[in-house]
């Protein structure tokens, strides 16, 4: 008997200690629950959707390396996170904040330069804290970079989690869960990206924005349903953001200058080398904000001037990029008119002689080989000596100074810009020109030119610091088109050459060796003439305007006759590129 008394009593006790373990864990617990929750380094990331099913998208880094860490508390979730499209992201700003009800449902605002204002509880969404401590639902971003975040975690690429847990064991992830995307159901991808890289530094603290999202005397209140505002809207809120987060950072910085450099007790030297680090990180930072979206205020002035100086360049490498060559003064680029230039083969030999038209235009339709050219003129010298050297200058390029020239190719032609030095005034030339009859050339186009190469440069280190500063798709793209088109500027385009030709009608085999006449129509006056080559081809350079064309066949005695006269046409680009068919 006293053995079952004995072994009650210690069945008694044992369960008495139980329940003391039990209710001690349970306050412990309470207690734990309470305290301040961080993240869970291994499930760190929501996604920011880029469509509507959410397969593409940025993730967003709630346990950064650097910046403010997220804590989570009974009332709020504090500190920093960051995305590579959006930057820094404050979730406990002045004006509002993340808030936590205390059973994990949150609500509130968290703000970004970027991103604009982050509602957690957004119509159709909403974000919760279940009871294993996982971000469940939706929330919504305002701004031009925003849309829908995901918090999932049965997608591995949309889970955060916190060892948070509410304080009466009741967090229920009320949210709208993250399985059901609004407006559609997003699919998960089936290749996750690679995890955001941290930023290197620290932010300085973001400004915080000066009026609260919506309603300034409450700003818990949430706006109206975020899709509905308008493209124009999001662009003046996000100019007028960007400008206002600028001259925040730029009043801290001045501010802090002003600490620094009156601080009693410190050498200059000191002085000025934490002022010049501290104005370093501000120029980064606002780089970065001004850079970052085409929406920044400063970037509303820069597009112009970086497209713009985009379509200058490549029309000043356009025009660079003739299909002829030119005689021209080398001090005052005008064209000269007539100049004698010669072709030579390697024998010193002439091979062909063409004289430059009122635009001082000339050709050469060679066979391979190796050639020198000579251009005689009259008060000039050749070659030059004031750009000798220079294989550029402000209105020609490829200059030629008398050097070999080797053609590989058949039927290339040889088009070399060639400067002449004056050596007394030459009155032809003035007289060409108070009478405007050059009509390849301007006193503008030098200014023009000049003007756009300036412009190139700017625009050019303009996308190169917006690069670095925030390399997002917008400035990659700006920043190649700048290479690429640089590179046509330096090591130029191979140009189409405008070549005629004559061809055979019913074989449509070449004419070779035939004489092709133009004649001026209204006058019937001849003005030129060519010799087809061995393919039937033929380079023409001739003023605008309307001609028609004769063509003589070479027949086996050597003599010709006139077999095909052409019917009026047009020139309209300073050639003639028709094939004819006799």
């Amino acid at each position: 008997m006293l053995y079952d008394v004995s072994m009650t009593a210690r069945i008694q006790r044992a369960l008495f200690l139980a329940t003391c373990i039990v209710v001690v864990f349970s306050f412990s617990t309470n207690i734990i629950h309470a305290a301040t929750g961080t993240i869970n380094a291994s499930y760190k990331y929501a996604k920011l959707c880029g469509n509507a099913d959410c397969s593409t998208y940025t993730q967003i880094n709630f346990k950064p390396t650097n910046g403010t860490a997220v804590s989570v508390t009974d009332s709020a979730v504090t500190g920093y996170v960051w995305s590579e499209k959006l930057g820094w992201i404050n979730l406990g700003p002045a004006q509002s904040g993340v808030t936590n009800n205390g059973s994990g449902t949150l609500g509130g605002y968290a703000w970004g330069s970027l991103a604009s204002w982050v509602n957690f509880a957004p119509t159709n969404g909403g974000v919760a804290i279940t009871s294993a401590g996982e971000f469940d639902g939706w929330a919504w971003i305002s701004g031009p970079n925003g849309g829908w975040i995901k918090f999932d975690c049965s997608d591995a690429d949309a889970c955060v989690k916190t060892d948070w847990a509410a304080a009466n064991g009741n967090s229920s992830g009320s949210g709208s869960s993250g399985g059901g995307n609004p407006p559609t159901n997003p699919t998960n991808p089936t290749n996750p990206p690679t995890n955001p890289t941290n930023p290197t530094n620290p932010p300085t603290n973001p400004t915080n924005p000066t009026n609260p999202p919506t309603n300034p005397t409450d700003p818990t209140i949430p706006p109206t349903n975020p899709p509905g505002t308008t493209f124009i809207q999001q662009v003046v809120q996000q100019v007028a953001s960007t400008f206002t987060e600028t001259i925040g950072i730029l009043t801290d910085a001045l501010t802090g200058v002003r600490t620094i450099l009156n601080k009693p007790n410190v050498s200059i030297a000191v002085k000025i080398g934490t002022a010049v680090g501290l104005i370093a990180g501000v120029a980064v930072s606002v780089a970065s904000l001004l850079f970052a979206t085409p929406f920044s205020f400063s970037e509303i002035v820069l597009i112009p001037m970086r497209l713009w100086s985009l379509i200058l360049g490549f029309l000043g490498f356009k025009k660079r990029r003739r299909p002829w060559g030119t005689v021209y003064d080398a001090v005052t680029k005008q064209p000269i008119d007539p100049v004698v230039v010669v072709l030579r083969d390697e024998k010193g030999e002439d091979v062909s002689t063409s004289i430059t038209d009122l635009d001082g235009r000339y050709g050469f339709l060679v066979r391979p080989g190796m050639y020198t050219i000579v251009a005689n003129r009259t008060n000039y010298i050749f070659p030059s000596k004031k750009l000798f050297g220079k294989d550029r200058d402000e209105l020609y390029s490829d200059l030629y100074f008398g050097g070999p020239i080797m053609v590989t190719k058949e039927g290339d032609v040889i088009g070399k810009n060639i400067p002449l030095d004056p050596i007394k005034e030459d009155w032809n030339e003035q007289t060409k020109e108070s009478q405007h009859l050059m009509s390849f050339f301007s006193r503008k186009e030098k200014l023009l030119r000049r003007a756009s190469d300036v412009l190139f440069a700017l625009g050019f280190s303009v996308a190169t610091l917006a690069l670095f500063a925030a390399p997002s798709a917008y400035n990659i793209v700006v920043f190649i088109a700048y290479v690429l088109l640089g590179m046509l500027r330096q090591f130029g385009l191979r140009h189409m050459v405008p070549l005629g030709g004559v061809m055979r009608k019913e074989s449509g085999l070449p004419l070779r060796f035939a004489i092709v006449r133009i004649f001026i129509a209204d006058t019937n006056s001849e003005t030129l003439h060519k010799i087809t080559d061995k393919t039937g081809r033929f380079y023409c350079l001739i003023r605008n305007g309307r001609y028609y064309a004769t063509i003589e066949k070479k027949k086996d005695d050597g003599s010709y006759e006139k077999v095909f006269t052409s019917l009026p046409f047009d020139v309209t680009k300073g050639y003639i590129n028709t094939v004819f068919e006799v």
